[in-house]
């Protein structure tokens, strides 16, 4: 279920009509309603351009089915086809807004989006970050007016109407044409015009506005997420007689080097890896956490660790937003390294059946054949079903169901897969 359908209907496909199809559609629309031609409607055939434009996009199609119009006019800004973006003007049209103009809030100006690089360490501890950003702000000379003759004042830009963008159409081929719009030359897309007589002559100044770098602090709190935001308002680029727009930041967790931890929400997940000894025996493990801090792990003679098995360290974890002083779990995942062939001699081996609980020993019948089990090397030896003996052939029985057998290779060895 799609949230408008104005798109589709403006090429008349349904839908859930495939990319093909709306290709079609639009070069049937297109050669039809193309001004050059004795069926042209100029209105039509931008609508079916943008409509285009969208649809033939899977990322911007999946906005539009989500979200409809109002996707496209505020969640796309990143994208270039928000308000301010290339894109303005034609969906003003499209969706119904004055005169196809660019369907913005004309009393703040645009919003900034950047995303914010933090290591988990930063997220665990908190962190102030500087970054360098450049952007417009009002001429000291003229105030933002863009003009020494404050009573001249701003006029309507006659090259694009006031829209800050012109319409540009491109031949792709015969019958083929896109429709472009670009920012207007003569007003830098503002859509205001100061006679060239009237104009500032400050050094930098373009329309009112000069372009500074500037150094802007962000406090990554503690325990912030993956995704979260940071405003920074009054930041974005300055605009005369406008409220200035933020600075958005997203925070983007980065790999931390060297560090094995990972997060799931307030816990924290690492692995270790442990002898069979100290499985067996208890051990005491120093490991460095995500602060700098030592942290001791133990476990005691008598407690056996068996391997891949889970422990927790309560308030070890990452610390909860705006609360740095409640804290997730810390999740141990224990690899137990067995030791090699050779280690244990037939004495120790006799010493530790006495030690380690052992099943009685099997009765084993005069008849039976008696085998020793060898290693597998994947890298050396064929695998299960492979070779000249493997019992299966062309139109095989065997071939109906191979996975069902509860046997599959796998990059990490020989697995059972239980059915």
């Amino acid at each position: 279920m799609v949230a408008d359908t104005k798109l589709y209907e403006a090429l008349g496909v349904d839908p859930g009509a495939d990319e093909a199809t709306i290709k079609k559609a639009y070069r049937k629309k297109s050669m039809k309603y193309h001004p050059d031609r004795p069926t042209g409607d100029e209105e039509k055939f931008k609508l079916a351009s943008a409509a285009y434009e969208v649809l033939k996009d899977e990322k911007k199609r999946q906005l539009y089915d989500a979200h409809g119009e109002e996707g496209l006019k505020m969640g796309a800004g990143e994208g270039g086809m928000g308000p301010g973006g290339p894109f303005g003007g034609l969906f003003g049209g499209l969706f119904g807004g004055p005169g196809g103009g660019r369907q913005r809030d004309d009393s703040k100006t645009e919003d900034v989006v950047h995303e914010l690089g933090c290591t988990l360490g930063d997220l665990y501890v908190g962190k102030t970050k500087k970054l360098a950003i450049n952007r417009n702000v009002l001429c000291g000379a003229c105030k933002g007016t863009g003009s020494t003759n404050p009573k001249a004042g701003k006029s309507t830009c006659p090259q694009c109407n006031g829209q800050g963008a012109e319409v540009q159409y491109r031949r792709l081929g015969p019958g083929f044409v896109q429709q472009v719009h670009v920012e207007c030359t003569k007003c830098g897309g503002s859509g205001q015009h100061v006679a060239r007589k009237d104009q500032c002559q400050e050094r930098g100044c373009r329309q009112g506005v000069v372009r500074k770098k500037e150094t802007i602090e962000a406090v990554v709190d503690q325990g912030m997420l993956d995704g979260q935001r940071i405003t920074l308002r009054g930041k974005a680029d300055e605009e005369y007689g406008k409220t200035t727009g933020d600075v958005v930041l997203i925070v983007k967790e980065r790999q931390m080097p060297g560090v094995e931890f990972k997060r799931k929400g307030m816990d924290l997940i690492t692995k270790m890896d442990i002898s069979l000894g100290e499985a067996l025996t208890g051990f005491k493990r120093v490991i460095k956490h995500l602060d700098g801090r030592d942290v001791v792990i133990s476990s005691p003679a008598g407690k056996v660790v068996k391997h891949e098995a889970v422990k927790i360290i309560a308030g070890e974890g990452m610390p909860k937003y705006r609360s740095p002083f409640e804290k997730g779990r810390l999740f141990v995942i224990f690899q137990v390294a067995f030791p090699d062939d050779g280690v244990i001699d037939e004495a120790t081996a006799h010493a530790l059946r006495k030690l380690l609980p052992t099943p009685p020993a099997p009765t084993i019948p005069d008849e039976a054949e008696e085998f020793e089990l060898e290693a597998f090397d994947q890298d050396r030896d064929r695998g299960p079903g492979s070779g000249p003996f493997s019992g299966k052939g062309h139109g095989s029985a065997y071939d109906e169901d191979e996975e069902g057998a509860g046997m599959r290779m796998g990059g990490g060895g020989v697995e059972c897969a239980n059915q």
